[in-house]
Order: C-alpha cells, then sequence, then structure tokens
C-alpha cells in the first residue's frame, strides 16, 4: 500500500499497540519503540509470534497473504478477530465487507479519533542476529559462518539502502537483519521466482540513486539470471551481491520432492 511509514507510526501510537510487520511488508522504522519483529509464523521470531497469537485482536494493514506467508497457520481461521483493512476495502470479524473505503483518510481519522491507547508494556523480542557480535573465537582465518555473515550485512547496510533477496534462504537471513531508518527490504513471496534479485536489483539501484542495493542470492538463483551482472557493469551501477553457496540447490530440491510425493 502506499501509506507513508509515519502514518503507520502515528497509528502505532494512537492504538499503543505492539506492531509486527510480514517478511515482505516491512512498513514501519526498527528502531520504533512498539516494533516487535516480523511475523512469520513457526520461522523466525517466536517472542513476535507469541504477541500476535494471543492478542484479542488484530489489525491489518495491506496484508498480502499466500502460502508462503502461513507456512505453519491459516489466515482465514483468524478472522473471527482480524480487522482487515486493504486499498478501497475493510474486512471485519463479524463477516462484513465494506466498500468503497479511503485508505488514506481511514487511517487519518483513526489517528485524529479521541480513543485512548493501550498503556500495558509491551515485551521486547530478542536482538536480532544481525545485531549480535561475532563470537569471539572466530578469527580471519577461521571459516566463515552464517552468524558472522549476518554480522557483516548488518554492519553494511546504512539509511536509504535496499536489501533485495532471492527465494531461500536469503528470506531467512534477511529476517535476522535490522533495517536502518529509510531502508527497504524487498522479498518475492508470492511467485517465489529463483533469479529474482539480481534483476530487481539491478532496477532498484537504478532508481534509488541515494543508497545501494545489497542483493542476497543463492548459488542456483544466481546461474538463473546472471546476465544481469553485465548490464550492471554496463551501466556502472554499484551493488554489493552476495552469493551463497550451501552445495545443495534447495529450492530445486525442494520442489522436486513436492512433485513427486503422492497427493
Amino acid at each position: 500500500l502506499s501509506l507513508p511509514r509515519l502514518h503507520i507510526e502515528l497509528l502505532a501510537e494512537k492504538l499503543g499497540c505492539a506492531v509486527l510487520c510480514q517478511p515482505d511488508g516491512r512498513c514501519i522504522e526498527e528502531s520504533h519503540p512498539q516494533y516487535c519483529g516480523q511475523f512469520w509464523a513457526g520461522m523466525t521470531n517466536p517472542e513476535g509470534e507469541h504477541i500476535v497469537m494471543s492478542s484479542d485482536l488484530w489489525l491489518v494493514i495491506g496484508g498480502n497473504w499466500s502460502d508462503l506467508h502461513v507456512v505453519m497457520s491459516s489466515n482465514k481461521q483468524e478472522n473471527y478477530r482480524m480487522i482487515s483493512v486493504d486499498k478501497d476495502w475493510v474486512d471485519l470479524p463479524d463477516g462484513r465487507h465494506i466498500k468503497p473505503v479511503n485508505i488514506g483518510a481511514l487511517v487519518a481519522q483513526l489517528i485524529m479519533s479521541g480513543m485512548k491507547p493501550k498503556t500495558e508494556s509491551i515485551p521486547r523480542p530478542k536482538p536480532l542476529l544481525g545485531c549480535l557480535l561475532p563470537d569471539e573465537t572466530e578469527t580471519p582465518e577461521a571459516p566463515l559462518t552464517l552468524r558472522s555473515s549476518i554480522s557483516g550485512i548488518q554492519g553494511l547496510i546504512k539509511g536509504h539502502d535496499t536489501l533485495l533477496c532471492d527465494a531461500g534462504e536469503s528470506w531467512l537471513i534477511a529476517n535476522h537483519i535490522l533495517l536502518p531508518p529509510e531502508a527497504n527490504c524487498h522479498l518475492q513471496f508470492p511467485y517465489c521466482s529463483i533469479g529474482w534479485a539480481l534483476p530487481a536489483g539491478f532496477g532498484s539501484q537504478l532508481a534509488r540513486t541515494r543508497g545501494r542495493s545489497i542483493i542476497l542470492i543463492g548459488d542456483g538463483g544466481f546461474q538463473m539470471t546472471a546476465q544481469a551482472v553485465s548490464s550492471m557493469i554496463r551501466h556502472k551501477a554499484n551493488p554489493v551481491i552476495f552469493v551463497f553457496n550451501n552445495l545443495g540447490y534447495q529450492i530445486e530440491a525442494s520442489q522436486v520432492r513436492i512433485l513427486h510425493e503422492p497427493c
């Protein structure tokens, strides 16, 4: 949705509630005191997931639900406690569907309303791996670990940078990176197309010249669209590319297993 981050933050402060984002919809400054990480059930944020699943009511702004968003649960089972606001309509827990609705005007009215915010303290989730220092035992000669790689990416990303993550392990790595102010993160959940991050990072670099594109991609995905690198060189783009070689082509292997499993 086209709502500015500031409006999301003002609405959160008006409600006084915990705020979580979908992995491909990180729409609030992550230093905000009400931000409790990402909600990807059963995957990377058990403390934040507990906050969501123990809540009486969910206000979902622009929720984008797909099979990958609900790997371990079903959003349809939660409709009884969900107010869902999207584009030009609102769904209420009692099944009512209200349309047309101007989402910008609706959020503005909620911010200016006389409702009182919740006063209960919001538990803070554990620090993300990117915010933790690598193990003290690691030396320049030691084998590279995933934790040290995540810490290195965290130290590299700055305001106005864009993190672009290809399908697979890069998604999980992104969930451990804290975005600095004005930084963005893009994942392609709905189609799960491997190789997407390279050309997407190239386009992002051309469009968003204040920062750099930081691309996380697996070795299999890199082979799908490696020719994008030549276009980056020709146009003198300056992205940072991390290629994660897990020696397994895991996305392809998973798809093959699914195709051959009996129905």
